[in-house]
């Protein structure tokens, strides 16, 4: 059945969902030239576009991440705002001139808030084996870098759309990696954020401007006076309401993606 609304009432409300954004490539991590100090990083900027807003950052993946001493290590992931995660950094360091874990890491990380094993293990020299493992802030006991209390929340409400940066810091001489890609889990609501006087009016009459719809739409226009034809069920009322089938309507809109009828 076909629902009637007028072309200046249109309801929006965005559907969250799922989705991966990479693989984005990595690269050597270059290692420290004096020891505890942060060094040259490995940064590997990820761009993404059309995305909407964040629901929430399910996990990190790590893909082909390796290091002869995974206590060197110190990983931040930062939002195109400005907002960062640690996703490990300097692991069993018990103060800031320690070396911490010396697990070997070789294979692909998958990083969670929580619900899975801490990363690194107990402090050795095994390998870290590959798999989903909690993401974890500095030791509390240092300070440079100091430890971040926060977690992939703080990206929530956020723009997934811009560039998120990964950086790789080697505190300590030696030791050295790469990473071969890495890639993001996001759950985001909608697509690009629909224009700011698109309003719900709390009733079925959501209302959007009709020339923002316009700017939007290709293949008809401009309706109702186009050089090319309207859809046969686009009627003038003789009013300002001129109205449009809701399906016709969403089938040709992909700029907003999507925008779905409350």
């Amino acid at each position: 059945m076909k629902v009637i609304v007028p072309a200046v009432l249109l309801g929006i409300t965005a559907a969250a969902q799922a989705n991966v954004y990479g693989p984005q490539a990595g690269g050597p991590i270059p290692d420290a030239t004096i020891d505890f100090t942060g060094g040259v990083p490995l940064v590997s900027t990820l761009n993404i576009a059309g995305a909407g807003t964040i629901v929430s950052v399910n996990s990190i993946t790590l893909t082909g991440l390796s290091h002869t001493w995974v206590g060197d290590l110190l990983v931040v992931l930062t939002a195109p705002n400005g907002d960062d995660v640690q996703i490990f950094g300097r692991l069993g360091c018990t103060a800031n001139a320690t070396v911490g874990n010396g697990n070997d890491l070789s294979g692909n990380y998958v990083f969670v808030n929580s619900g899975s094993p801490d990363f690194g293990g107990a402090a050795g020299t095994g390998l870290v084996p590959a798999g989903t493992y909690n993401r974890r802030s500095v030791p509390a006991a240092l300070t440079i870098p100091a430890p971040d209390a926060d977690t992939f929340a703080v990206f929530n409400g956020d723009s997934a759309n811009g560039n998120w940066v990964l950086r790789i810091n080697d505190w300590a001489t030696l030791d050295v990696g790469s990473l071969a890609s890495w890639s993001l889990d996001i759950t985001v609501s909608g697509g690009t954020p629909c224009p700011a006087n698109i309003v719900n009016s709390g009733t079925s009459a959501n209302k959007v401007d009709v020339d923002d719809l316009l700017a939007v739409i290709g293949g008809w226009g401009p309706c109702p006076a186009p050089p090319a034809a309207c859809p046969a069920n686009i009627v003038n009322t003789g009013t300002s309401a001129n109205k449009v089938d809701v399906d016709d309507l969403l089938a040709v809109i992909s700029g907003w993606g999507p925008c779905p009828v409350s």
